[in-house]
């Protein structure tokens, strides 16, 4: 049991780094982290607690520190001790340089592969604290987009209890969405399967993996939204309507907005606006009065100032194209599409 100040997330990182199995909670208004021992695994149990007495340093780099522990002395009789230390003590140990403050190489890697892709989800490291029932979890990752989050643990060190205590936690959560990518190699007990929304890795986390559980957070997250709007009665007393704007204020993505604009029968969608079709009606009046050809920049401005902003969606779905005469804008023109053409 581990409690720090001055340097928690500092200390939180070092767990992550080293890959070591961890609890958090709140306890009389300070934040607990309970780290499991060796004793806790069937295997691997040199390794992990090497890793364990790395993060000593750490620790000891606090203002103020405390470090409570059962440690098990094998004589010929086994022994339990209780072992408890305290920044009071902290003369007897020498002073530490850290150094700099790195991440580990899978998350590293992750990110910067994740970043490449321009996927519209924004990449969040290190992102809010959740508290379920006094206990901390705080995920190494958030996606964000619109009104979507969802979270990513990556796991090192890990035994089927301890994954099962992670999932119980990640249930009594309500509205959250959390991945858990878990070191296959890293395994300190029996591998099984554990249902859950979890990934296991060797040596990279699967992008692949990780963007093919974003596309179904996605498509739920729009099923739910779609089946709320249609039980509303949505006053939509505009002639124009950005569905950035509705998005926005129906609490929804964009995407179901797109989706919930295809079912309206008193708007027609315009490349992203919700156009009535009266508006319609007096823009394609206006237009009208012209010749067959006129200068787009003229047309252009007509149109915006019906307040629509696409205007080439507009002029397509009226019947008209553009003809580049050349690169000058001066020079672009608008006509009708065919000399039979009639509007709809």
């Amino acid at each position: 049991e581990i409690y720090t100040e001055g340097n928690f997330k500092q200390l939180l990182r070092s767990i992550k780094f080293l890959g070591l199995m961890y609890f958090c909670e709140k306890r009389d208004g300070k934040t607990i982290i309970n780290v499991e021992g060796p004793l806790s695994l069937l295997k691997l149990t040199e390794k992990y607690g090497t890793s364990l007495a790395k993060l000593l340093p750490t620790i000891i780099k606090a203002e103020k520190w405390r470090i409570r522990a059962n440690i098990v002395k094998r004589y010929d009789i086994p022994r339990l001790f209780n072992f408890e230390l305290d920044s009071r003590n902290k003369n007897l140990f020498p002073e530490y340089s850290l150094g700099e403050d790195y991440d580990s190489s899978i998350e590293e890697k992750f990110a910067l592969e994740f970043n490449a892709l321009k996927t519209g989800w924004k990449l969040k490291r290190e992102p809010e604290a959740l508290v379920v029932n006094n206990q901390i979890l705080i995920p190494d990752f958030s996606f964000e987009k619109e009104n979507m989050k969802v979270y990513l643990e990556i796991v090192g060190f890990w035994t089927q209890d301890y994954l099962q205590k992670k999932l119980q936690k990640l249930s009594q959560v309500k509205d959250e969405n959390l991945i858990m990518a878990v070191d296959k190699k890293l395994a300190c007990s029996k591998f099984k399967e554990i249902k859950g929304k979890i990934i296991y890795y060797e040596n990279k986390v699967p992008i692949k993996e990780i963007l093919r559980i974003l596309r179904e957070f996605e498509k739920n997250q729009m099923k739910k939204e779609l089946k709320t709007l249609y039980c509303k009665d949505i006053n939509l007393n505009k002639e124009v309507i950005k569905l950035e704007v509705l998005a926005k204020e129906q609490n929804i993505t964009i995407e179901t907005a797109k989706e919930y604009a295809k079912a309206l029968k008193d708007f027609v969608l315009i490349g992203d606006e919700l156009v009535s079709p009266e508006k319609i009606s007096e823009i394609r009046k206006k237009l009208e009065t012209f010749p067959e050809e006129i200068e787009y920049e003229k047309i252009s401005e007509i149109i915006k100032k019906e307040g629509i902003t696409n205007i080439n969606q507009m002029l397509s779905y009226l019947g008209y194209e553009i003809v580049w005469g050349s690169l000058d804008m001066n020079s672009v023109i608008v006509r009708k599409k065919g000399e039979n053409f009639k509007f709809k």
